[in-house]
């Protein structure tokens, strides 16, 4: 029969009622809760320390619900929901310290309510990890490939050194990783695990792990296809490090494009897989791509610096002539600064690209005045040094995770001439300066010198830097050596070496600590004029000091022997700076810089200098720096020098 509607409606209204009866206690403690506890917790615990005790912090439901909470309050927790957390914590200690191989670990803990309001729950834990678990057998299982390649017996030994004696899941996770890009690394691109497993027995506390890796086929290198225009095709097949049937590796294709990338000659590389020919499956095609760079390039600049005041540049790289590679620079540059003017001329042509060697053939004429100011005299005149060389280098450079090497082999055809003579008495009438040069004889020759060298020489250079435009942990190596004699067609002889250092390391969190030296040294004859000293090499080879990048204080090549006139045999040049960060990109400096040219080890009259500056880390150009620097010299004390430079320190 049918139920009257009043009846279910107040069967409903029943059922409801009786629901909220049971609930009640729980709704109320909650609403409780909510309105009555603002509790704090502080967890200690001991025992641990490293990564063992971060992952017990980062899983321990006590310490994550301190952490989370609002600052003011710490935790908003009620004693139940403390009390539950606090017997959770024990399980979860132990979860955080299997990854670590510690399965016996004994805990001990203890919660204390607060004594009074406004005081913390006091959670502690003491724990006693006890020893890792050892790791009594490794299963590595190769599918598909015997056992005994040399090449798996060596990712089997590797797995098992990596892994140590105990088990650590971080080492095994890391080892994992490593075998397969072994395999990968090898041509096994395909390789993946078919089991993966760690056995931990408690009673006999020992671990087994055991992996079966599905290995794949060996993808070799196929054909490689290189679609472009304007070059030789058997020439750009030389640059490419690897022949049919290689190993097809997982760095393969961005070593590629790394080579046709810095080659110089191509705007886009881009490298593609092709499907294989289903005869050969294991033979993998390669398509490359190339579009070449415009095939000429044009730049000019425009400078000023306080070394070497107003200067302007002009060059026209010709990125690659013929179909072979070959490149041509020639360029002009013009210095304020003791009138500089030069015109070089470059052409370069690959030699062996797997080792990165090219040939240079190089051509440089210059020329700077020299005036009776430069050498410290009061009166005279000024001459031009010319100087012109005619060069052929064999330049290689490499680079390995940040650490740049270059070395280059050079010989130099170098013709330089100048006369002493007109600085010395320019300035005297033509009647004087005859006369002056009649009582000179024969040692008016050694004024006016004509050099002709042929120089080789060889120079090495180290550069590692974390940052290149801002380095706060790098070094920098240029060792040279160069010769000359009358054997080899010269008409002068001299050897000489140099060596210059910088090298850059953080302290006190963001602040740079920089120490710079420069050493020079030359076995050259040395003839002596009117009191001076001539050195029989030339010009372009005597070292001078001073300016921005050198002892600072000082005009830039101002120091040089005090009975010289062009320069020293020696050199000796340290320099030690101390950089305070102040805010964002910009920070200060102290310094104090120390050296000197010299001609006579027991008259080197080292020079120094002291000062402060400002730096500025920008972001596209790299270090801008200004910095005063005052003389250390009792005839120079009264005055100080501005130094402005932009660029990275190597």
């Amino acid at each position: 029969m049918m139920s009257d509607p009043r009846v279910h409606y107040c069967c409903l209204l029943l059922t409801a009622a009786l629901s909220m009866l049971l609930w009640w206690p729980a709704w109320a403690d909650e609403a409780h809760f909510a309105e009555h506890f603002n509790e704090r917790i502080e967890v200690r615990l001991e025992g641990l320390s490293g990564e063992a005790l971060r992952n017990v912090q980062g899983l321990l439901s006590l310490v994550r619900a301190q952490q989370q909470a609002p600052q003011e309050t710490q935790a908003v927790l009620s004693p139940p929901l403390i009390e539950r957390l606090h017997q959770r914590g024990f399980a979860e200690i132990r979860r955080a310290l299997e990854p670590f191989g510690y399965y016996q670990a004994q805990i001990t803990g203890s919660l204390t309510p607060p004594s009074q309001p406004g005081q913390a729950w006091q959670a502690h834990y003491q724990i006693t990890p006890g020893e890792p678990i050892p790791i009594d057998q490794i299963e590595l299982r190769f599918v598909d490939h015997a056992q005994d390649t040399p090449l798996l017996r060596q990712l089997r030994q590797q797995l098992h050194s990596g892994l140590g004696k105990t088990l650590d899941h971080r080492r095994y996770e890391q080892g994992k990783q490593q075998l397969l890009q072994g395999l990968q690394q090898a041509g096994y691109l395909q390789a993946q695990f078919r089991l993966q497993r760690v056995a931990v027995d408690l009673h006999t506390y020992v671990a087994q792990i055991i992996l079966h890796v599905e290995t794949g086929p060996l993808l070799r290198v196929g054909e490689i296809h290189i679609e472009q225009e304007g070059f030789d095709e058997a020439y750009l097949h030389s640059l490419i490090p690897v022949r049919r049937g290689a190993p097809l590796t997982l760095d393969l294709q961005s070593e590629l494009r790394h080579i046709f990338s810095a080659s110089g000659y191509f705007a886009q590389v881009e490298i593609e897989r092709l499907s294989p020919d289903p005869a050969t499956p294991d033979l993998i095609p390669l398509l490359i791509r190339l579009q070449p760079l415009k095939r000429n390039r044009y730049r000019a600049r425009l400078g000023w610096g306080t070394d070497s005041g107003v200067g302007t540049q002009l060059d026209w790289t010709r990125r690659y002539l013929w179909d072979r590679g070959h490149q041509m620079r020639l360029g002009g540059v013009w210095v304020e600064q003791r009138n500089k003017a030069a015109l070089d001329f470059l052409y370069t042509l690959p030699a062996d690209p797997w080792l990165g060697y090219h040939l240079e053939l190089a051509a440089r004429r210059q020329g700077k005045d020299l005036n009776y100011g430069d050498v410290s005299l009061d009166e005279g005149g000024q001459t031009r040094i010319t100087h012109q060389a005619i060069s052929l280098r064999l330049p290689r450079n490499r680079s390995l995770r940040g650490q740049h090497w270059s070395e280059r082999l050079s010989l130099s055809w170098v013709e330089e001439e100048y006369d002493l003579f007109e600085v010395l008495f320019g300035n005297l009438p033509p009647l004087s300066q005859e006369h002056i040069a009649s009582v000179l004889g024969s040692d008016r020759a050694l004024l006016a010198p004509a050099f002709k060298a042929l120089v080789p020489g060889v120079e090495w250079t180290y550069r590692q830097a974390d940052n290149p435009l801002h380095t706060t942990h790098g070094n920098y190596l240029n060792l040279s050596l160069h010769g000359a004699h009358e054997s080899l067609g010269s008409n002068v002889r001299f050897w000489q070496t140099r060596l210059a250092a910088m090298h850059i390391r953080p302290v006190f969190g963001n602040d740079r600590l920089i120490f710079r030296s420069d050493w020079g040294y030359t076995d050259a004859t040395t003839a002596s004029v009117l009191g001076a000293s001539l050195n029989r090499l030339p010009e372009d080879y005597e070292f001078r000091t001073g300016g921005d990048r050198s002892v600072r204080g000082y005009r830039y090549e101002s120091l040089l022997p005090r009975e010289g006139i062009t320069g020293g045999k020696h050199l000796s040049v340290i320099s030690l700076e101390y950089e305070r960060t102040l805010f964002k990109d910009f920070s200060a400096a102290a310094f104090v810089d120390g050296g000197n040219a010299f001609n006579d080890f027991n008259d080197m009259d080292i020079k120094g200098g002291i000062g402060l500056g400002l730096r500025w880390r920008s972001p596209i150009i790299g270090l801008v720096r200004l910095d005063t620097a005052v003389p250390l010299d009792e005839e120079a004390l009264d005055r100080f020098r501005i130094h402005f430079t932009v660029g990275p320190e190597f």
